[in-house]
C-alpha cells in the first residue's frame, strides 16, 4: 500500500532528483509508477502462496504448478497485447496482472484449508482495519493532486487553496519542495493511524523481533 499510494506520485520527482531530468521521462515515471504496483500484487502473491506451499499437501502443490504454468503462458499473452500501446510499462502491467491472478488462486486455496479445519479464513486479521485503509486511499489522493499541480500548476487551480499559485511556488524547484512536504505530511498522517488503529499488530510484531533476538 506504501508503494501503490505514494510510489506512483513521486517516481516521477525521485528521477528527477536522482538521475536528473534527463531520465525524468514520461515513460521512465509510468514504468517505475507501475512496478510500485507490481510491488504489491508481488507481496500478495507471495504470502499467500508462502501458506499454501507451507499447508498444502501432493495435490495442492500439483495444481500450485499447473497454475504456475498457465500463468506463464497468461504473462505472454499480456506482454504482447499490452506492449504496442504501453510500451515498456505493458511488462511490467502484464507481470502484476499475473501475480494479481496467482495470489488469488493461492487465498482460495489457503481458504479451503481454513475450511477444512472448520474454520474461515481469518480475513479480519489478514487486512488493515477500515480506517487504515481509508487514510491510505486518502494519501493517495492528496499526492495524487498534489503531483498534477507539480507538473502544471494552471490545471490544479479548480481544487487546490489560493495559497499554491503565490510566486513563491511557481518554478519547478520550488515545487518539487512543497510536494515532497506534502507526501511527508500525508505519510505522517498514515502512519498516526497505523499506529492508532493496528496497536495488536504492531505488538505482535515487536513480540516477534524480540524473539528472534533471543533466538
Amino acid at each position: 500500500l506504501v508503494f501503490v499510494c505514494f510510489g506512483v506520485n513521486y517516481t516521477p520527482t525521485l528521477l528527477i532528483l536522482l538521475p536528473g531530468k534527463r531520465w525524468a521521462t514520461e515513460e521512465a515515471s509510468r514504468v517505475l509508477g507501475w512496478y510500485c504496483v507490481y510491488i504489491m500484487t508481488l507481496a500478495i502473491n507471495g504470502i499467500s502462496e508462502a501458506f499454501v506451499f507451507a499447508v498444502a499437501g501432493g495435490a495442492e502443490i500439483a495444481l500450485l504448478t499447473g497454475i504456475h504454468s498457465a500463468c506463464s503462458v497468461l504473462f505472454a499473452l499480456l506482454a504482447f497485447y499490452l506492449l504496442p500501446s504501453l510500451g515498456s510499462a505493458g511488462v511490467v502491467v502484464a507481470s502484476s496482472i499475473v501475480m494479481l491472478v496467482r495470489g488469488s488462486l493461492a487465498l482460495v486455496l489457503a481458504s479451503r484449508y481454513f475450511h477444512r479445519h472448520t474454520q474461515a479464513l481469518p480475513w479480519a486479521q489478514s487486512i488493515p482495519r477500515p480506517l487504515v485503509l481509508a487514510s491510505f486511499l486518502l494519501a493517495a489522493g492528496i499526492t495524487t493532486l498534489s503531483e498534477q499541480w507539480r507538473r502544471d500548476p494552471s490545471t490544479a487551480e479548480k481544487f487546490l487553496p489560493p495559497f499554491l499559485a503565490l510566486g513563491v511556488v511557481e518554478s519547478p524547484a520550488a515545487r518539487i519542495v512543497v510536494h515532497v512536504a506534502v507526501g511527508a505530511t500525508a505519510f505522517v498522517g498514515v502512519l498516526g493511524s497505523v499506529a492508532l488503529n493496528e496497536r495488536k499488530a504492531i505488538q505482535m510484531i515487536r513480540k516477534e523481533f524480540s524473539r528472534t533476538k533471543v533466538d
